[in-house]
């Protein structure tokens, strides 16, 4: 039985897709960061899908210190993994720091990202088909590069324009850990999961409230739709051996061309990793 673990799983997408994957006879990890809502998680994913082997992993992505030692205790109990699935994000509408000081957005999409895929990467060296998935956003076209400004706190805070870099920057980490990863039988993709209905813009105000409420009724479409190219990059042997690509709706798609500057990408993952190695 194949073991996958999928961040940001109480609700909205991840909740989805741990569902579809339980289904699917996986065994699934959930991880959330409020333990009542991850055991009510677990309880109703259990339910949907019948499938008794779910597990829950508790811990802050704003926090780098309980990201490590959450994962840490987890890969002491659990020697492979195969399926890494990095779906947690968050935009907030006003400017906020992490428990470790940085901004929100670099902190927990990108940062935390980052760490649990190198932490993981042992587990999944051992698996004969590991993948890494990363859950990014349309959004990384919103993006703007400044080589002044890699952590994202010194520039004037609008929410999508953040989020979208930071959304940017998800593209550039799949990319690299593609490269790395290449001659170690792991795959390592990035998807756009449609514009989802759920918890991601719920401390919007003003008019990009409405807009969203608005869009709400309009365009966005259920959760269980939006974990579909989730599901798809995990499970499909269509996509075997495919990596350092980006996708929507199951299929491969075309980069804006800032997302494919090498400059940009090596200049993220140096100052990301310069980080991570000194927690």
């Amino acid at each position: 039985m194949k073991h996958i673990l999928i961040t940001g799983a109480t609700g909205g997408i991840g909740r989805a897709t741990a569902i579809t994957l339980a289904k699917m006879n996986y065994k699934v990890t959930i991880h959330g960061r409020d333990a009542q809502k991850l055991e009510q998680a677990k309880r109703d994913i259990i339910e949907q899908s019948k499938n008794t082997n779910i597990d829950t992993l508790l811990f802050d992505l704003s926090s780098l210190k309980s990201v490590q030692n959450a994962i840490e205790m987890f890969l002491k109990e659990n020697d492979t993994l195969d399926i890494l699935i990095n779906n947690a994000g968050v935009s907030p509408y006003n400017r906020l720091t992490t428990k470790d000081g940085f901004e929100m957005n670099f902190g927990v999409n990108n940062l935390a990202t980052t760490l649990i895929t190198r932490l993981c990467v042992p587990a999944l060296k051992k698996s004969t088909d590991g993948r890494v998935v990363i859950v990014a956003s349309m959004a990384y076209s919103m993006g703007k590069f400044d080589k002044d400004d890699l952590e994202l706190s010194k520039r004037d805070y609008t929410m999508m324009s953040v989020y979208g870099t930071s959304k940017l920057y998800d593209i550039y980490i799949a990319q690299k850990f593609s490269e790395i990863l290449k001659e170690d039988n792991i795959t390592v993709n990035v998807l756009h999961p449609g514009i989802v209905k759920s918890s991601l813009f719920r401390d919007a105000e003003g008019m990009m409230k409405w807009i969203n409420i608005i869009s709400e009724k309009i365009f966005y479409v259920t959760p269980e739709k939006g974990a579909q190219t989730s599901v798809y990059l995990a499970s499909s042997d269509n996509i075997k051996g495919v990596t350092g690509k980006y996708f929507s709706k199951f299929k491969e798609k075309k980069l804006k061309s800032i997302a494919l500057n090498k400059e940009y990408k090596n200049l993220v993952w140096q100052r990301i990793n310069t980080l991570l190695n000194a927690i």
